[in-house]
């Protein structure tokens, strides 16, 4: 019995380590394992009810599921990437949810696991809408990716032409000092979360927000 229980131990952590290797080389030696990552991942690591939910745009039900505290509001609601729930409002172009993640006072400026923020998510897609509101609530248009990129910068990259005369214009507000911003790296804003992240793996890219 305590052979097949250390051995069950073993594989646990074998088939743990098999799917984080890939991500190691890709984080740390720049090395493409998009495919290595995607063969290692289970597809109940993709997804769960609440990202469900987004998906489905039920927000009346999401809505049930957070006042009666099943999640919080800054929890990842998948693991591979770790995407809060604003940053799939954003990339879903859920206006409504993303309008009741603000009104629940959700850390707007968090980064997902490569280092990705909800307004530079914002800027690569064109979502004027949520760009200027994410303005309007504290962020800096001036924060950075993990390659030095503003959300300007990807504006201009993909094309957002209509993007990117606002994202100059309250750039130049912002160094005038004419903008308000909150410190969205507070210990009392990080990731208000029951899950995965923590306060350093969050700071990881402190210096650059």
């Amino acid at each position: 019995m305590e052979y097949t229980n250390k051995r069950a131990i073993f594989f646990n952590q074998y088939t743990l380590t098999k799917r984080y290797i890939p991500i190691l080389f890709e984080r740390y030696f720049g090395i493409d394992q998009r495919y290595n990552i995607a063969l290692n991942t289970p597809d109940t690591l993709f997804t769960n009810e609440v990202r469900n939910l987004v998906k489905e745009y039920d927000l009346d039900e999401l809505k049930k599921l957070y006042y009666s505290d099943q999640f919080y509001i800054d929890d990842p609601i998948e693991s591979h990437g770790k995407h809060t729930l604003i940053h799939d409002a954003v990339v879903m172009n859920r206006e409504d949810l993303f309008d009741f993640l603000i009104a629940q006072k959700a850390n707007l400026n968090i980064r997902d696991f490569v280092g990705y923020t909800p307004m530079l998510k914002a800027a690569s897609l064109g979502r004027f809408d949520m760009v200027k509101k994410l303005v309007e609530n504290g962020v800096d248009p001036r924060h950075i990716d993990p390659h030095g990129n503003t959300p300007r910068d990807k504006a201009i990259l993909y094309s957002r032409f209509e993007l990117i005369d606002y994202l100059k214009e309250v750039e130049d507000k912002a160094n005038r000092g004419e903008l308000k911003f909150i410190d969205w790296t507070n210990p009392e804003r990080i990731r208000r979360s029951g899950m995965f992240l923590g306060f350093l793996e969050y700071n990881q890219y402190k210096s650059k927000s």
